[in-house]
Formats: structure tokens, sequence, C-alpha cells
């Protein structure tokens, strides 16, 4: 099914007690949006002619939000003074939270997820598929150190991933290999100086 992964924003933390040894904790946000094909056949929709089957296509259609959250330890080799090897190991967290899961039948929408909350009333998908599920991860990459402070990194993470929808027994679940490639820019603390410095 393809997808809209729409926008992603993230932030990195990372607490040095020496220069190869941190502990690193990372928040992602993002809302994904997913749509695709289903086929529709059969012999009994009207116009299909008696006896002969009738195939429809229509749209399916899934919109969710995620939060992606890491803790771990990072260490590095360095290569030469400039640049070193990164080695992080950790922790995963992915909250999940189904918002929509439709299809479209002749410009009819057709809620998939719905539940009874009693005296006739239904809700859809919103906070009941909600949950967080936990799993861990491995990365390695290059780093790049500048004179003016501040860090450059090129990193390769695969985690196994545990992903949740609803709670109890009934809930959905599933754990999935994850692969990414992403370069991040470490901002050094003391950056309001050499801001402050060039004014």
């Amino acid at each position: 099914m393809p997808y809209d992964p729409g926008l992603m924003m993230g932030l990195k933390l990372l607490y040095f007690w020496n220069p190869e040894s941190a502990l690193v904790m990372s928040i992602d946000v993002v809302n994904l949006n997913a749509a695709g094909p289903w086929t529709l056949e059969t012999d009994l929709l009207p116009g299909s002619g008696q006896g002969s089957n009738d195939i429809r296509v229509y749209g399916i259609f899934g919109k969710e939000r995620r939060m992606l959250g890491t803790f771990g330890y990072r260490t590095a080799a360095y290569i030469i003074e400039e640049a070193s090897w990164i080695f992080e190991l950790g922790g995963t967290a992915t909250a999940v939270q189904i918002k929509d899961n439709f299809i479209m039948v002749e410009n009819n929408t057709y809620d998939l997820i719905t539940f009874y909350n009693g005296a006739g009333q239904y809700s859809g998908a919103g906070s009941n598929l909600t949950s967080m599920g936990f799993g861990y991860y491995a990365v390695v990459g290059l780093e790049a150190m500048f004179d003016e402070g501040g860090n450059l990194e090129a990193n390769f993470r695969v985690s196994r991933d545990n992903i949740r929808l609803g709670k109890g027994d009934g809930a959905y679940q599933e754990t999935l290999w994850n692969f990414a490639v992403y370069v991040t820019w470490i901002i050094p603390p003391h950056v309001g100086d050499f801001v402050r410095a060039s004014f």
C-alpha cells in the first residue's frame, strides 16, 4: 500500500561523560497516511449482467500517528582526531494511534474500525487503538567533528520494533525488523557563545 509519511520531526539528546562514551535519548513523531486499491468481485451488482461477474476497484485508506523513542549507550572509536566510528545499542518504544481506517464504495465511506459503546452508540478508531510496544536497536556510523564545535553523524540503524494496537488479550501485535539510514547534526552545548561572538 503506498503511503505518504507527511512530516516527521525528532529530537536527539546526548550526555557525554568522556569523549568516547555517552547516553543517548531520541524522540521522533510522525503522521502516517496510507492509500491503496482493493477489488470487489460479484455478479449481484446492478447492471452487471445476468451470470457474469462484475469486478470493481475501490480505495482503502489509513491514517495513524506514531511516536518513536529510543534510549541507549553510545561509544566511539577514533579513526583520526576529527573522525570516529560510532556504535550504539539500546531499547525502543513505539507508540501507535490509529486515527482512521476506511474504504470507499461508489463515493460512500465505510469505517473498517468501529467500537460499540453501548446504548446504540459507536465510535471510530481514535483512542481505542492506542498502545505502546518495546523493542531494541543497534547503530553503526561515522562521526565528523568540527573545530568550532558540533558533530555531524551518518548512521545506519537496525531495530526490532514491537507494534501493538489495542489493549488486553485481544490486542493486535506484530514484531518488525526496520532499517534506516540517517544524518544527524549535533549542536554543541556552547553554541550560544559562537552566535554571540559573531555579532
